[in-house]
C-alpha cells in the first residue's frame, strides 16, 4: 500500500494507538470512551485511513492489529472505488502477507482480515483476483510446504478455512450487481468440489506426532466441520456424501466436536440438492440412530436431565424425520424405524414440567404432525383389514388399556426411550400390522402429552414466574394440536381410553387419593380432540357427560376447590356442542352444570364462554331452557364482569331468538329492562359522575350490541327488505314501544353529549350497525332519523367509525336495481351519500389526507357499498360534489403510502367504473368521469406502477386499468399514449420503445392474468427490476 500512504496522514501514529487504548480500556470513563469512537470512525473515513490501517496490522498489540483490520474491512465496503486499479491489487498482497506472518495473531484479527480478503473479491469488477478461492489456498498451500513446524501447518489450515466459512457468508449478504453476484456464485460452484475435498481431508488427518497444541488441532476438526455447513449449500457431489455424513457421525462422541459435527449433519440432510440422495444414505442413519451411539447418548440426556445435548438430538431427529427420512407407512414393519419413533416419544416425554424445568417436549410435534398426515395418505386407516383393536381392564388397576401394548396411567414411570415392538404379520396382511404399531405408537403419545399438561401442586404453580406460567400455557395449547393429530390415528380408540380414564380419576378424586390435577389434564385431552367428535359417538360421550361423570361433578361446584378443573370443564362441554346438537337428551345435564358454574363469580368466566358456545350451536334444542336462562341473567347478569355480561345476554339471545314473536318479546323485555334502566340512569348521572357513567354506558352498549347480535338468526345476515325475511311484527305492547324509544333516545342524547368521545361514540356506532340488521322493531331504527343523527355528528365531528357505521346502513337498506328499491330508500340514502360526501369533501379542504387516512379509508369504502348496493345514490350527487370526488380528493389519494387506504379507493374505482351500462343514468355517470376524470386517473394508475406505490399493489392498480380498459378502450388507449410520451414518464429508466411495447401489450386484451402479466413486465421496467429475482 505504499501508494495510497503517500496521502498526508493528519494526525500521528500515537494519536491513533491512544485513542484506541481510551475505546478498549474498561477503567476508561464512559465520555472519554464516546469521544475516542467518534474520533476513531471519522478517521476511517478520511483518504489516509488505508495507510493508518496498514500501521496498525504491523503493531504488536492485538487491539492495535484488530483496529487496523477492522479499518481495512470498512474501508473496502464503503471507499472501495477510490482506488485504482494497481492499488487494489497492492492491497490484496499485503492482506495476503498479513496472513502468512500471523503466527501469534489472535482468532478475531484473523477474521476480520479474511472478511477484508473476501470483500475485495466480491467488489473485483475488473478481473484482478481470478479465481479467488483457489488462488487463496494455493498461496497458504505453498507457503505450508516451507514451515517447518506441524503447528504452524495447523495455523495455516485454520485461516483457510476461516477463510472458506466466510466466503459464502459474505457472498449471500453482499449487495452485488446481477451480474456480478452471478460470476461470484458461479465461482462458489466451481469451488465447491475442491473445498468439500479439504474439509474431508482435513477431518481424516491424524494428530501429528510433533505437534504440541492438541487444542489447536480440535480447533482445526470443528472449523473443518463448521466449513462443511457453509459449503453444503452449493451442493455436495455424490462421492463426497456419504464419506462426510460419515465422518461427521464418527466425530460426534468427541465432547469438544460434538456440537459442531451434530450442526453438520443437520445441514447436510437439510439442504434441498442432498435430498436426491437420501435413499441411497438414510438406511444407514437409520442404523446409526437405532443402534449406535446416538440412542445410547440420549437415554443418557434424558436419564441425566441433560437438556442441551437432548436438544441437539432432538433437532437431528426432527430433520431427519422431516426432510430426508422417506417417512412411509410401511417404515413401521421396520425395528430400526420404530426404535427411531420411540426415542420421539422419549424426546416428547422428557422429565420435568414445560417452561419451568425443560423445554424439549414441544420440538417433536411438528415430526408428529408430519407423520400422522403421511400415515392418512397412506389409507392405511381405510384398509378392510386394519383391525380396531379391542379394549381389555387391567385386573390391578381397573383401568381400560389397549390389546397388544397399551397405555395406562402407569407409563408414567417409564416415559424414556421406549421400545414398541412391532406387531406381527399375519393372515389378514401387513396393513393390519402397519396400523396395529400406528396405534400403540400413537396411544403411548396420548399418555405422554396428557402427562406432560398436567398442571404442578398447587404451591409450586404459585411459585413461578409469570413468564414461566405463560410459558406452561403456550405448551399446552401446542399440545391440544398434538393430541389432535394423535385422535385422528386412533379415532374413537381415543375416547375408550380417556373417558373411562377420567371416570376412574374423578372416584379417586372423590375418594380423596388422586389429586384434581390429574383428572383436569385427562378433561382437557378430551377436550382438545373434541373437532374430529364423530356426532353418532354414543358410547363413551355419553358416559362422560351422563350420570357417571358430569352428574358426580356438578356436586363439587359449591365447594372450596381450585376452579381451573371446572374451568376446564365448562370448556369442554361448550367444545363439544356439536354432539349435544345430535344428543338433546344429555343438553340440561350439560346446562344445568354450566348455568350452576355461573352463579359463583370464580368460576363464571369459562362457563359463561361454554354457555355462549352451547347456545350458540344448541339454539332449536335449548328453547325449553330458556326460561332458565333468562332467570340466569335476572339473578347473576348484572353482578358480572363486563365481557362476562355481554357474552351471557348473546347466549340467551341465541336461544330466544328461535321462539314466536310472542314468546320471544316478553323475554327479550326481561333481558333489556335492567340494560335500559342502567343507561338512561348513567346518562342522567353523566356530569356528576363523569367516569363512572362512561363505564357504565359503555358496558351497557356492549350488552344491547350483543343482544342484538344473538337474537339475530344464526349464519345469515337479515336485511329489512328481504323478502323471504320473517314478517316484522308491529310494536303492540306499550312497554315493547317504550323500551324502543328509550334505545334510540338514548342513542341520540349519546350522539349530543358525547359526539366527541371515542370511547364512546365506537361501541355505540357498533351497536347502530347491529341494529340496522335486525329484524325486531325493538331494536330497528326509524331510516330517516337515524341518518338526519349520522349526518349532525359526523358534520360535528367527523370520525371514520361514523362513515363505517353508514356503510353498514347502506348495505342493509340498499338494492342495486333500482327499480325494486322503495322511494323512500332512495330518498333516504341518497340523502346520506350527499350530506356526508359534502361534510368529507369540504374536511379535506382544509386538512391534510395523510393525517386521517382512517377517514379517507372509511369514506372510499362507503362508496364502494354504495356502489355495489344503492348505485343509484350515486346518479343523484350533484356534479360539483362529483368532481370534488373524482377531480380532487380520490386523486389526492394516490400520493399515499397507505395499502389500506390506496386499497379501498381502487376497489371504489373498479366497482363505480363496472356499473351497470344498460342502466342510462348509470353510464351517463360513469361516462362523464371517464370523459372528464380519465386521463388523470391513467395518469396516477401508471406513476404507481411506475414506482410511486409499493410493488404489492401492483395487482390492484392493474386491475383498476383493465376495467377502464375493458370498458373505455379508445379512451384508455389515448390516455396512455398521452401520459406515456411524457420525457421521464413514469421513469427514467424506461425508453420510448418500451413504453410503446407496453401499450401495444395491454391496449385490446381482455384477459385479466395477461394483462396484470403485461403491467408487472412494465413495473419491473421502471423500478430497474427486470432480469431480476423479481
Amino acid at each position: 500500500m505504499a501508494a495510497v500512504q503517500t496521502a498526508t496522514v493528519d494526525v500521528s501514529h500515537a494519536q491513533v494507538q491512544q485513542a484506541i487504548d481510551t475505546l478498549y480500556d474498561s477503567t476508561s470513563p464512559a465520555n472519554k470512551k464516546t469521544a475516542a469512537q467518534l474520533w476513531l470512525q471519522q478517521l476511517q473515513k478520511e483518504t489516509f485511513g488505508w495507510a493508518i490501517a496498514s500501521q496498525l496490522l504491523r503493531c504488536e498489540a492485538a487491539t492495535y492489529r484488530f483496529f487496523g483490520a477492522l479499518t481495512f474491512q470498512l474501508k473496502i465496503a464503503n471507499d472501495w472505488h477510490t482506488l485504482a486499479a494497481e492499488h487494489k491489487v497492492q492491497l490484496r498482497d499485503e492482506l495476503l502477507q498479513c496472513l502468512l506472518q500471523s503466527s501469534g495473531y489472535p482468532l478475531f484479527v484473523i477474521t476480520k482480515i479474511c472478511v477484508s480478503l473476501t470483500l475485495i473479491a466480491m467488489r473485483d469488477e475488473h478481473d484482478l483476483w481470478p479465481n479467488f478461492i483457489q488462488s487463496f489456498c494455493q498461496t497458504l498451500d505453498t507457503h505450508a510446504q516451507t514451515v517447518v513446524t506441524d503447528d504452524e501447518r495447523v495455523a495455516l489450515h485454520l485461516i483457510i478455512l476461516e477463510f472458506l466459512i466466510i466466503v459464502p457468508e459474505e457472498a449471500g449478504k453482499a449487495a452485488l450487481t446481477p451480474a456480478r453476484r452471478a460470476k461470484v456464485t458461479q465461482e462458489l460452484n466451481n469451488a465447491t468440489s475442491s473445498c468439500l475435498e479439504r474439509i474431508q481431508s482435513l477431518l481424516n488427518i491424524q494428530t501429528p506426532p510433533t505437534l504440541t497444541n492438541a487444542e489447536a488441532f480440535q480447533q482445526l476438526k470443528a472449523k473443518a466441520l463448521q466449513c462443511m455447513q457453509s459449503w453444503v449449500q452449493y451442493g455436495v457431489p455424490l462421492n463426497s456424501l456419504g464419506p462426510l455424513i460419515h465422518k461427521a457421525i464418527e466425530l460426534l462422541p468427541d465432547p469438544q466436536l460434538f456440537d459442531h459435527a451434530m450442526e453438520a449433519l443437520i445441514e447436510l440432510i437439510g439442504y434441498p440438492s442432498v435430498k436426491a440422495y437420501a435413499a441411497t444414505l438414510s438406511n444407514d442413519l437409520l442404523q446409526f440412530i437405532s443402534n449406535g451411539w446416538l440412542s445410547r447418548e440420549l437415554t443418557r440426556a434424558i436419564q441425566d436431565g441433560d437438556e442441551e445435548c437432548a436438544r441437539t438430538i432432538c433437532r437431528f431427529l426432527i430433520e431427519f424425520g422431516e426432510s430426508f427420512c422417506p417417512l412411509s407407512a410401511k417404515c413401521l414393519l421396520r425395528q430400526d424405524f420404530v426404535d427411531y419413533v420411540g426415542m420421539m416419544l422419549a424426546l416428547t416425554g422428557f422429565d420435568g414440567y414445560f417452561g419451568a424445568d425443560q423445554e424439549i417436549s414441544v420440538l417433536p410435534f411438528t415430526f408428529w404432525a408430519f407423520f400422522q398426515e403421511e400415515l392418512q395418505e397412506s389409507g392405511i386407516f381405510d384398509s378392510p383389514w386394519a383391525e380396531e383393536p379391542q379394549l381389555h381392564t387391567d385386573p390391578a388397576t381397573g383401568r381400560p388399556v389397549f390389546k397388544e401394548g397399551g397405555v395406562t396411567a402407569g407409563d408414567a414411570a417409564r416415559i424414556a426411550v421406549i421400545n414398541i415392538a412391532p406387531a406381527t404379520q399375519h393372515d389378514k396382511g401387513e396393513d393390519a400390522a402397519i396400523a396395529q404399531i400406528a396405534r400403540n405408537i400413537f396411544s403411548k403419545l396420548v399418555e405422554i402429552l396428557r402427562q406432560k399438561t398436567t398442571f404442578p401442586p398447587e404451591s409450586e404453580w404459585n411459585s413461578w414466574p409469570a413468564d414461566i406460567r405463560d410459558k406452561f400455557t403456550v405448551f399446552r395449547r401446542d399440545s391440544s394440536d398434538a393430541l389432535l393429530t394423535c385422535a385422528y390415528v386412533l379415532r374413537e380408540d381415543t375416547w375408550a381410553y380417556l373417558v373411562p380414564l377420567a371416570i376412574h380419576q374423578l372416584g379417586e378424586f372423590e375418594r380423596g387419593s388422586g389429586p384434581w390435577q390429574s383428572l383436569e389434564a385427562t378433561l382437557f385431552a378430551i377436550k382438545a380432540i373434541s373437532d374430529v367428535a364423530q356426532t353418532e359417538e354414543d358410547v363413551y360421550l355419553p358416559k362422560l357427560f351422563g350420570a357417571e361423570f358430569l352428574a358426580r361433578m356438578t356436586t363439587f361446584i359449591r365447594r372450596d376447590l381450585p376452579p381451573r378443573l371446572h374451568f376446564t370443564t365448562s370448556l369442554l362441554i361448550g367444545s363439544y356442542a356439536e354432539w349435544f346438537r345430535l344428543h338433546p337428551e344429555h343438553l340440561s345435564l350439560a346446562v344445568r352444570y354450566l348455568i350452576a358454574s355461573i352463579q359463583l363469580p370464580k368460576l363464571a368466566p369459562k362457563a359463561v364462554d361454554g354457555l355462549l358456545t352451547v347456545c350458540d350451536i344448541c339454539r332449536d334444542e335449548l328453547v325449553m331452557e330458556a326460561d332458565s336462562l333468562v332467570a340466569l341473567w335476572t339473578q347473576v347478569g348484572p353482578s358480572l364482569q363486563s365481557q362476562q355480561k355481554s357474552r351471557l345476554v348473546k347466549a340467551v339471545s341465541n336461544v330466544i331468538q328461535k321462539m314466536p314473536y310472542d314468546l320471544l318479546l316478553p323475554r327479550l323485555w326481561a333481558l333489556l329492562n335492567g340494560i335500559v334502566t342502567d343507561l338512561s340512569t348513567a346518562l342522567d348521572n353523566h356530569k356528576q359522575y363523569p367516569e363512572e357513567s362512561k363505564q357504565l354506558i359503555e358496558d351497557q352498549l356492549l350488552c344491547l350490541k350483543s343482544c342484538c347480535r344473538g337474537i339475530q338468526p344464526s349464519e345469515s345476515v337479515v336485511t329489512l327488505n328481504d323478502p323471504s325475511s320473517p314478517t316484522t311484527p308491529a310494536i303492540t305492547d306499550s312497554q315493547q314501544q317504550l323500551v324502543a324509544e328509550v334505545i334510540w333516545s338514548a342513542t341520540s342524547r349519546m350522539c349530543t353529549i358525547f359526539a366527541s368521545d371515542t370511547q364512546i361514540m365506537e361501541p355505540l356506532c357498533a351497536f347502530i350497525s347491529e341494529t340496522v340488521r335486525s329484524t325486531l322493531p325493538i331494536f330497528t331504527p326509524n331510516l330517516s332519523a337515524l341518518i338526519a343523527l349520522m349526518i349532525e355528528t359526523y358534520a360535528t365531528y367527523p370520525m371514520s367509525y361514523l362513515l363505517e357505521t353508514a356503510a353498514a346502513i347502506v348495505t342493509a337498506n340498499g338494492d342495486s336495481t333500482i327499480s325494486k328499491a322503495s322511494t323512500e330508500q332512495r330518498e333516504q340514502l341518497s340523502r346520506l351519500l350527499h350530506g356526508l360526501s359534502m361534510v368529507t369533501l369540504r374536511f379535506f379542504e382544509q386538512q391534510d389526507l395523510e393525517l386521517y387516512s382512517d377517514i379517507v379509508h372509511a369514506y372510499c369504502d362507503l362508496l364502494s357499498r354504495a356502489a355495489a348496493t344503492c348505485p343509484w345514490a350515486l346518479t343523484r350527487l350533484p356534479q360539483d360534489v362529483v368532481n370534488a370526488i373524482f377531480g380532487n380528493l380520490l386523486l389526492k389519494t394516490f400520493r399515499l403510502q397507505e395499502r389500506m387506504t390506496m386499497n379501498s379507493v381502487l376497489d371504489f374505482l373498479i366497482s363505480f367504473i363496472g356499473l351497470h351500462q344498460e342502466d342510462v343514468e348509470f353510464a351517463v355517470l360513469t361516462q362523464y368521469v371517464a370523459d372528464n376524470f380519465g386521463q388523470t386517473l391513467v395518469y396516477h394508475l401508471i406513476q404507481g406502477v411506475g414506482g410511486q406505490q409499493p410493488r404489492s399493489m401492483d395487482e390492484k392498480l392493474a386491475d383498476t386499468l383493465y376495467k377502464l380498459n375493458a370498458r373505455y378502450p379508445e379512451l384508455t388507449r389515448g390516455y396512455l399514449i398521452l401520459c406515456l410520451t411524457q420525457p421521464g414518464f413514469p421513469s427514467q429508466r424506461v425508453s420510448m420503445a418500451e413504453k410503446e411495447e407496453f401499450v401495444k401489450s395491454i391496449v385490446g386484451i381482455r384477459h385479466l392474468k395477461r394483462f396484470r402479466e403485461g403491467v408487472k413486465k412494465f413495473g419491473l421496467l421502471c423500478r430497474g427490476l427486470a432480469n431480476t429475482a423479481f
